[in-house]
């Protein structure tokens, strides 16, 4: 049984931290939200980054720069092992170069993350791959992103070449990862969400996708909390989902400030579907609050 605590181009293969190394492990699972959709997941002696997206504008330049990463680095410490890249928009993926750089972590992402890490190690990844990752089986998934009929924005582009463009880099495809951890935590974290019948010059048929993450367990979705406002189809992904709880990302916009606390502004269409499931929906308590997986079964 798990409970939920807390405050409610590059080298293809990494090479400095192998996929199959052995832990000692621990039951916890403890995930921080950093704003948008950047977040760390903690177990046993490891932390992984998600969306790595800290640098605001400097001088009226978004480009990653200091400041962004003195506040990764005091909130993320120095230890990040690897890096998860849902989609490489900068609020998701400006700073994913000088993360992977300074904590010389591999990272994981589509064509368009493979090139702005250049020189830097990385797993360039597509739908159905799948990998146990210190001991987590991990599974990605292609998933549609916000406004699909915005050019440029949601459209299924991605980069050809490598660049050093991060604030107009193509959305590049979007991922969602499945986690299942070895005490039985499961968490799908999906960083964007369009509709299900998105056509976005991609070709993916996004509800078969989906349908094939519904085969697996979901304690915990991390799910963009304002990115559809039809409630038809906020309820077609959570039908196929099924997830236990929900916590929403990325309402807090595309820039937040991160000296002020988030004030959450619940979202009717939200409200409304996770109502009629019976499924909480809750944020976090606000950025770099813990929520913990925690497994109470005895081993």
């Amino acid at each position: 049984m798990i409970s939920i605590l807390g405050l409610f181009g590059c080298s293809e293969l990494a090479t400095s931290k192998p996929i199959g190394s052995q832990l000692e492990w621990i039951d916890n699972v403890e995930l921080r939200w950093f704003g948008v959709t950047s977040l760390s997941i903690r177990f046993s002696d490891r932390l992984w980054l998600l969306d790595p997206f800290f640098s605001r504008p400097v001088a009226g330049e978004l480009v990653p720069n200091a400041l962004g990463k003195e506040w990764m680095i005091e909130l993320l410490g120095q230890q990040v092992d690897r890096i998860w890249v849902g989609h490489s928009h900068y609020d998701h993926a400006l700073d994913v170069r000088t993360a992977a750089s300074h904590y010389d972590s591999p990272v994981y992402g589509s064509a368009t993350t493979w090139y702005l890490v250049e020189g830097l190690s990385c797993h360039r990844i597509d739908h159905g791959w799948e990998a146990v990752v210190d001991g987590v089986t991990v599974k990605a998934f292609r998933t549609s992103h916000w406004r699909p009929d915005w050019t440029g924005v949601g459209s299924y582009d991605a980069l050809t070449a490598p660049s050093d463009d991060y604030a107009l880099a193509p959305n590049g495809g979007v991922l969602s990862f499945h986690m299942q951890f070895p005490f039985g935590q499961s968490i799908f974290f999906q960083d964007t969400m369009g509709p299900l019948n998105a056509a976005d010059g991609s070709g993916e048929t996004y509800a078969d996708n989906m349908a094939e993450v519904s085969e697996f367990p979901i304690d915990l979705w991390l799910a963009c909390g304002n990115c559809l406002s039809e409630p038809s189809e906020l309820a077609a992904y959570v039908s196929l989902l099924n997830p236990t709880q929900v916590i929403p990302i990325h309402w807090d916009g595309a820039m937040p400030d991160p000296e002020s606390p988030p004030t959450y502004v619940s979202d009717p269409t939200w409200e409304a579907v996770f109502s009629d499931f019976a499924i909480p929906a809750e944020p976090f308590s606000g950025y770099n609050q813990p929520v913990v997986l925690q497994n109470t079964e005895s081993f």
